[in-house]
């Protein structure tokens, strides 16, 4: 028994400092010798979890609250893994078992909080972090995490507040840093939320793209002939928005190369041809070489020149479009959707987010868009991305409404297709993802339907887009109830279908982009 004591005491030593394959090996050791120790099976749960495992971990959180129910870190280990596989109200009841056993642990209170968000019940979410808070008023995490809270309910002021008390109690609290930076973003104060925006490569972990050229980072010193390189960077929504500032940087430097993701070459190369476009694979920013003949003078982040371009809401110039869809595609698709009859072409796209919980805050599940779809005289064509031809065919049979779906047209791989087919649409319907992105940079007339707060690319107080003039923002409010944002949706939908596409009286659409397509050989550049 002793020494299967010291083995695991060696196995929790051994994670404490970061060796987890060896404490893996020798969690697993102790288990063999004694399958009914709690603790290790405890121990390698954890182990499992930081390896990022939380399938293998789960048999062993479960494996620990059986042998021994007594601990409240057992249960709340398992709400970890359980909350980690997006088994939410399970994890929730597991917090509650600890907290009967320890009531006064502020971990728990902080993770039940955390459940109770992922679940919509954002009030308790609340009420079990401010426990947390009273048990620990030093708690960087809870702290943290209520801010976030505040700043998805519009409270920015006080949100502030808290991410600033999290880092006067976790200095190297990166997250919060990053996060303080997105709030004051949303709030419109560009010039400080710029400054903390910085910070996303720390957080992340990441090597700043370009670290390995021997080239200086633009710090805004004259371009006048000399050659700069604009790094991609995060998704292909941002980098359509930070593109917004790429005429202005051709307009300054004799020669700019822009590297972008594979998918928007194309895109990229017609809107701004005097450029180099290089394509660069997410997560291969590094192994990026300059082109043959091509002598770079300076270089940065596309999401750094923000910084020195847009310090505030009048720094955003008003183009109409900075994209332009492909001319012959974009008669193919305005004949191919006019063959539809009808009076509006409409695109709609529905979900959005990453993970589980901005998919909860972002999305409107297409069940929710039936008074929308009701609308006579209305074509829907479908932009969503990603597998959901399910949710379109029994939608479609509930609703007795055609949703339109191309074979030829692939919204997650193929943009320089979707881009013509939004520019031949009359107007485009959407949750804040990449379709609203696509929509407004070519010109095309967006509504896109938001959560009231938490997303800091469209900035609180403007009924328009900063980043694109063409975008309609339509905020939900309250948080989750998108009833009333559908019902306006709904309204203004069937004023301009009973108008009709080719009446000259549309005033909540946008003039036709027709010109969305012309030959010009660049978009409009803002004076300097």
């Amino acid at each position: 028994m002793d020494d299967d004591r010291t083995r695991f005491k060696a196995a929790l030593a051994m994670f404490r400092a970061g060796q987890a394959d060896e404490a893996l090996a020798a969690c697993r050791e102790a288990i063999a010798r004694q399958p009914a120790c709690a603790a290790a099976h405890h121990l390698l749960a954890a182990i499992e979890m930081q390896r990022g495992n939380p399938a293998a971990a789960l048999a062993h959180a479960e494996q620990a609250v059986e042998i021994d129910p007594r601990h409240w870190t057992h249960h709340n280990t398992l709400g970890c893994v359980l909350n980690e596989l997006e088994n939410s109200q399970q994890a929730l009841e597991c917090y509650r078992r600890g907290l009967r056993i320890a009531p006064h642990k502020a971990e728990l209170h902080n993770n039940l909080a955390r459940a109770q968000s992922d679940l919509g019940a954002d009030q308790d979410a609340e009420a079990s972090y401010r426990e947390a808070l009273r048990i620990d008023p030093a708690y960087a995490e809870a702290l943290y995490n209520l801010a976030n809270l505040c700043r998805d309910g519009g409270r920015f002021d006080e949100a502030i507040e808290l991410y600033d008390a999290a880092l006067c109690h976790q200095e190297d609290m990166l997250l919060a840093r990053r996060n303080r930076g997105l709030a004051l973003l949303e709030m419109g104060r560009f010039a400080d939320g710029w400054a903390e925006y910085d910070w996303r490569w720390s957080e992340q972990q990441r090597t700043r793209p370009g670290g390995a050229l021997d080239v200086p980072a633009w710090q805004a010193e004259p371009l006048g002939g000399r050659t700069i390189l604009i790094h991609a960077e995060q998704g292909v929504g941002d980098e359509i928005m930070f593109a917004s500032c790429y005429p202005e940087m051709i307009a300054r430097a004799a020669r700019c190369v822009l590297t972008c993701d594979p998918r928007l070459v194309s895109l990229f190369e017609r809107s701004f041809p005097s450029a180099v476009i290089s394509p660069v694979r997410r997560g291969e920013e590094c192994g990026w070489r300059v082109p043959p003949g091509v002598t770079i003078d300076f270089q940065i982040a596309a999401g750094d020149l923000p910084q020195f371009l847009r310090p505030a809401a009048e720094s955003f110039p008003r183009q109409k479009r900075f994209l332009l869809a492909d001319r012959d595609q974009h008669k193919s698709w305005r004949r191919r959707l006019e063959s539809l009859g009808g009076n509006l072409n409409v695109g709609i796209s529905w979900l959005a987010g990453q993970t589980r919980q901005e998919q909860r805050k972002r999305s409107i599940p297409l069940d929710a868009w039936a008074a929308v779809l009701s609308v006579p005289g209305v074509n829907f064509v479908s932009l969503q991305y990603g597998d959901c031809q399910e949710q379109i065919d029994r939608v479609s049979a509930d609703t007795e409404v055609t949703i339109h779906t191309f074979g030829d047209l692939d919204p997650t791989n193929d943009l320089d297709r979707l881009a013509a087919v939004i520019s031949a649409l009359d107007l485009v319907i959407s949750v804040g993802n990449t379709t609203v992105h696509l929509a407004g940079s070519l010109g095309t007339p967006v509504w896109a339907m938001l959560p009231p707060a938490g997303t800091w690319r469209w900035t609180q107080g403007h009924e328009r887009a900063l980043w694109y003039q063409s975008v309609r923002l339509m905020r939900a409010t309250p948080p989750d109830d998108w009833s009333g944002v559908l019902e306006r949706v709904r309204r203004e939908l069937a004023d301009d279908s009973r108008r009709g596409r080719d009446s000259e009286e549309m005033p909540s659409l946008l003039p036709r982009a027709q010109s969305a397509c012309r030959l010009s050989p660049s978009p409009e550049v803002p004076a300097q």
